[in-house]
């Protein structure tokens, strides 16, 4: 029997349906005596959410099994075989008890999440985008080349460590997730944005949209107390069930302790 829990909401986005998955899959390899490494993980992980009819993609397993700032390549063809690499080259330091990188500190002062009190099913928008995909309807193709090229600049705006630009990156990223699965953005998710905007420099809902937890890069004057006050007050928001938590990048990844 097998047993496992989040402290997350259902439906937050954050890619804990992939993460608990691999966590699953690397205990009980172990308990078969069985140690695979981060990289076969992230294809068993691809393996089983198909088996369970969820799908999805890679970037969820990466995020969780891989320590510190990470980003995945996947060559065109089959098999399907997820590249990842760091951007963060003090994240091994950290995760070993070091000093937090540069790059993690950066993060930690500018990085927020905000739960939208919306809980949204993946699968669904995830069904509508893949047929999208193979009916080639609504530019689809080009918006995935722009997202590709995004990502290309958002590792770049990374790794000169630029607020402003990570944010803007961010913000392109949110547009073109919308013309992937135009339902993507709730009204309600629409008026925290729009009183947000003055205080980030960018924000995007997390995952496949529609609700969950939102991420946001924060402008250097603005506290998170004042960010709640501003929410609070404004008409267009003061009721809706929202929370605003810190972040941080985690130095490590994957832990199995038996």
């Amino acid at each position: 029997e097998v047993e496992t829990w989040s402290q997350l909401p259902q439906g937050s986005g954050l890619g804990v349906s992939s993460i608990l998955a691999a966590a699953v899959l690397a205990a009980v390899s172990r308990c078969a005596g069985v140690r695979f490494s981060n990289a076969s993980l992230t294809h068993l992980v691809l393996t089983l959410e198909q088996l369970l009819s969820t799908g999805g993609g890679y970037q969820d397993q990466v995020g969780g099994l891989y320590g510190g700032v990470q980003a995945s390549v996947c060559a065109p063809g089959l098999p399907v075989r997820v590249e990842a690499f760091s951007l963060d080259d003090g994240a091994e330091s950290a995760a070993t008890g070091g000093a937090r990188s540069e790059l993690a500190s950066f993060l930690d002062g500018h990085l927020f999440v905000m739960y939208t009190g919306i809980s949204r099913l993946a699968k669904n928008l995830l069904q509508r985008v893949l047929r999208q995909w193979a009916l080639r309807e609504n530019g689809v193709t080009s918006t995935v080349a722009a997202l590709r090229l995004n990502a290309v600049a958002m590792a770049r705006a990374l790794a000169d460590k630029d607020a402003a630009q990570v944010g803007r990156c961010l913000e392109t990223y949110w547009e073109q997730k919308k013309l992937m699965a135009p339902d993507a953005e709730p009204e309600r998710v629409a008026k925290l944005r729009e009183v947000m905007r003055p205080f980030v420099h960018g924000s995007s809902l997390c995952g496949a949209g529609g609700g969950g937890f939102l991420v946001a890069v924060k402008r250097p004057d603005v506290s998170l107390a004042h960010l709640r006050q501003v929410l609070k007050a404004d008409p267009r928001t003061e009721t809706l069930q929202w929370t605003v938590h810190t972040a941080s990048i985690a130095p490590t990844g994957l832990d199995v302790r038996v």
